[in-house]
């Protein structure tokens, strides 16, 4: 039957191209349907021993629109087993898009003239395929990241306009995340969706504290509570010394701008442990989450804060709370607080699961009656 699902293909694909165009065509990619129990999908774990899932992370009462792709909070990736591979991949936005991008930069040519705060532009990577190689003879497998190469005002031109009314088709008038999202496979999304790459990470202080923050207003996901570092990879300085984008340079580089932890002195490479790979489904947003203990106390913390040890530590957070490191006292401080960050939370879930195992976390969240839509 071969020779049936060929011609199949050719007829869908000449479909595509007289309704929507050869360039549509080009973003639209098969979706693979996957289903499995939320919890084990939270958990990276399988039914069989061989099944992935993009299951929206669920735990007790709590849902969020958080996608787990790879990864177990009981194997932390170390950094021989995450490589990123930086592609010149060349992405052309569809002029929906580009119109969205083009008025951003004359936005930021008009406030440097007039000599106002520019919003700023630089570059960062876009996700072009997530996988995991599966090693023979037991070994630990290997996640691969490849990317290619975007910008800041690329990724909000795309990732804040999902669900504008952009795109005309036979009279009517649909949504990037219609047209492009709705089947999308998340392990290899389309090249012009997945415009951002980066990292949360959760902090427990010495003694033994959660430091969540409330974003900035000035931030991507506006004055919602999150883990203590959100961070973005940057193509300018989070490469290694072969070229490759190293999330470890962006989790210390987080800590620094956002905390004022001193690499090295407060936090050590070695000390980050990354649990897993997902994406934000609201922003099509692909990160690394994880978190470290650090060397210094919850005092100490705040001071470092307070006196302006950390440069972007106001721009980042208008708030921080140290919340006492047990799934009970956070399960309760998340059911009082929104609206909350759906990477944050995966975050901080992941980092429970780790220290105190999954029973404890599910029993903790058992009545957390929440959707985290952020």
């Amino acid at each position: 039957m071969d020779w049936l699902g060929s011609l199949l293909q050719t007829a869908i694909g000449w479909l595509l191209d007289t309704i929507l165009g050869g360039s549509v065509r080009h973003w639209l990619k098969e979706f693979p349907s996957r289903f499995s129990n939320p919890v084990r999908a939270f958990l990276g774990l399988s039914n069989n021993g061989a099944f992935r899932t993009t299951a929206e992370l669920h735990v007790g009462m709590l849902t969020t629109e958080w996608i787990h792709l790879e990864g177990d909070p009981n194997l932390p990736y170390t950094r021989e087993r995450i490589r990123c591979w930086l592609h010149d991949s060349p992405c052309t936005l569809p002029h929906e898009f580009q119109r969205i991008r083009d008025a951003l930069e004359e936005t930021r040519r008009q406030a440097e003239v007039s000599g106002m705060a520019a919003i700023w532009n630089s570059p960062i990577p876009r996700v072009l395929r997530v996988e995991l190689d599966r090693r023979p003879n037991g070994e630990y497998p290997i996640l691969n990241v490849h990317l290619g190469r975007s910008d800041f005002f690329t990724f909000v031109a795309v990732a804040h306009h999902l669900d504008d009314p952009l795109f005309e088709q036979d009279g009517k008038w649909l949504t990037a995340r219609e047209l492009f999202v709705s089947n999308m496979n998340w392990y290899e999304p389309l090249e012009l969706i997945a415009q951002s790459f980066g990292v949360y990470l959760a902090i427990v202080t010495k003694d033994n504290w959660l430091v969540i923050v409330k974003r900035s207003a000035k931030t991507i996901s506006r004055e919602e509570f999150s883990c203590a570092v959100t961070e973005g990879l940057s193509l300018e300085r989070d490469l290694d010394e072969w070229g490759r984008p190293d999330p470890f340079k962006t989790a210390l580089r987080g800590c620094a701008e956002e905390l004022g932890l001193e690499p090295g002195n407060d936090i050590r490479a070695d000390e980050v442990r990354f649990l897993s790979v997902g994406v934000n489904r609201r922003y099509c947003q692909y990160a690394l989450l994880g978190y470290a203990r650090v060397a210094l106390d919850s005092k100490w913390l705040a001071a470092r804060r307070s006196v302006g040890g950390a440069k972007d530590a106001r721009l980042e957070a208008c708030e921080m709370h140290f919340v006492a490191f047990s799934p009970e006292t956070i399960a309760g401080f998340i059911q009082q607080k929104d609206p909350w960050s759906s990477g944050g939370v995966a975050c901080i879930l992941q980092t429970l699961v780790a220290e105190f195992g999954m029973s404890r976390v599910e029993k903790a969240f058992g009545q957390c009656r929440k959707c985290i839509s952020g």
